[in-house]
């Protein structure tokens, strides 16, 4: 699972988030060995061990790492990152290798 938070700068416009996230929405599912997308804003939360200071969080899941690698060089993150990049202020990313989905 591939997870990415985006902070952006103070110029950016008021409707980068979402326009970010309907990038996400509509140009990367159904790509080769991307499985899901959860793209999504911050949950407010009262509790000091929650960052919510993100303005939008996106996890993939890749079908396996290379499709991972895969992603890092597609034309589609290109266009994202040309298109966005000048507007983010930070971006964090974790890549957690899952073990196994667990059915609750």
């Amino acid at each position: 699972m591939h997870t990415v938070f985006f902070w952006f700068k103070a110029e950016a416009a008021p409707d980068t988030a979402a326009r970010l996230l309907d990038f996400y929405r509509t140009e990367v599912p159904g790509l080769p060995g991307v499985l899901a997308v959860y793209p999504g804003v911050p949950e407010p939360s009262d509790r000091p061990v929650v960052d919510s200071s993100f303005q939008l969080g996106v996890s993939t899941v890749f079908a396996d790492a290379a499709a991972e690698r895969v992603w890092q060089d597609h034309p589609v993150h290109r266009r994202m990152i040309a298109a966005f990049e000048p507007w983010i202020a930070k971006v964090a990313v974790y890549d957690i290798r899952v073990a196994a989905a667990m059915r609750l």
